[in-house]
């Protein structure tokens, strides 16, 4: 070859590597900025979430009533895979399942979603298929169960709260919605997620609420229902157990109950009311303390006030009989209390007279609402 063959050729060469590098200077140096956004947005994205739920503690603050666990959710689009058989082959070691099995779903052509466990999450992350997508969630989960479970409520599938306490306080506890980075695959079928990090407006945790339940009194309570139940065969019941120096309500008990882990099960709705703050009822004995208590304020009777009981009281109607029917004679206030004699709350009553005993109602507040943190209160305005 000719010296000058050569040189010609050396200097295509040059010329080439200058062309070259002047073309990188522009694209890395003077227009870097500009194809790195290029890069940067086709490798990363924005992932709109949300912060996770705030947690029910009871008032001893290690007892946890409602908390969040986090489920591995695969979605699997089959008319976007171009190899169902092989698909199902990998899938198969993935979801511990047979190929044959796979493989009918995948014919099938509608999407589906498994929930997998970590382990199998991991399998999939080393993987790129096409059609097959996974994405972590979160799950409100119940560690107590039923307990509780009208004074609490529960999670819908949308994420909203659901009666009790996580719908009412549903604005509070539910976490802010944010914006995540992730990065791409580089097939663009599973995404990675990034540190967090550099986020732009990062999803917020919801507020964690402390309750004033008593763990064993809670417990106590429901026991005595399920007993009450077994024993009288009761429809409806509750029981509520308060403080009396603080007025902090230490157990709330309702029957039945529900599960809230497993609240879809459910197929009448009602079970979802909450009998204290919900529904109307004749109080019964349980409102002779308050008559009682409005005549010893008007010194009209003491403890030691005495009446003679019939049995039965005529006022403007049928007979007012006591329980059994029992006669018990001359008896004390305090013994009307202890033995819920009927005859002896109505003598007090007529002691007050009627204006001054609904007087006394509307000072305890019988016609308001009591304003408690729970959802869908009812009251009785008369």
């Amino acid at each position: 070859m000719k010296k000058i063959e050569i040189y010609f050729i050396f200097f295509l060469f040059f010329l080439l590597s200058l062309i070259i590098g002047n073309r990188l200077f522009f694209i890395q140096i003077k227009n870097g900025d500009y194809w790195q956004a290029i890069a940067k947005g086709q490798q990363l994205s924005l992932k709109e979430s949300v912060g996770e739920r705030g947690n029910f503690f009871l008032e001893d603050g290690k007892k946890i009533l409602a908390k969040n666990i986090k489920k591995n959710i695969i979605y699997v689009f089959p008319e976007k895979i171009e190899d169902k058989e092989k698909t199902a082959e990998i899938l198969e070691a993935i979801f511990n399942q047979p190929k044959e099995e796979i493989l009918v779903e995948l014919e099938k052509n509608q999407t589906f979603k498994k929930e997998i466990d970590d382990s199998q999450f991991q399998k999939l992350e080393e993987q790129t298929i096409k059609g097959v997508s996974g994405n972590e969630i979160q799950k409100r989960f119940y560690p107590q169960n039923s307990l509780a479970a009208s004074l609490i409520g529960f999670v819908n599938e949308a994420g909203n709260g659901q009666y009790g306490i996580e719908g009412y306080f549903d604005d509070l506890i539910k976490g802010k919605q944010g914006f995540q980075k992730e990065q791409r695959a580089p097939l663009g079928y599973l995404t990675l997620f990034s540190s967090g990090e550099d986020d732009l407006n990062p999803p917020q945790p919801g507020s964690d609420l402390i309750l004033t339940l008593d763990y064993n009194i809670q417990f106590f309570s429901e026991k005595i229902l399920k007993e009450a139940k077994e024993k009288w065969d009761i429809d409806l019941g509750e029981v509520i157990v308060v403080e009396p120096t603080t007025g902090k309500i230490i157990s709330l008990a309702t029957f039945p109950s529900f599960n809230p882990n497993q609240y879809q099960k459910e197929t009448d709705f009602e079970i979802f009311r909450n009998g204290a703050v919900q529904r109307l009822f004749e109080p019964g004995s349980v409102f002779k303390p308050i008559t009682m208590a409005a005549a010893l304020e008007e010194d009209l009777i003491t403890p030691e006030t005495t009446y003679e009981d019939k049995g039965y009281v005529n006022v403007g109607g049928p007979s007012i009989y006591n329980y059994g029917k029992r006669v018990w004679g001359k008896q004390s206030m305090t013994n009307v209390l202890e033995k819920s004699i009927n005859t002896g709350a109505i003598f007090v009553e007529q002691e007050l007279g009627g204006k001054l005993f609904l007087k006394y109602l509307e000072k305890f507040g019988f016609f308001e609402k009591t304003k408690i943190d729970l959802q869908g209160e009812e009251f009785s305005a008369n």
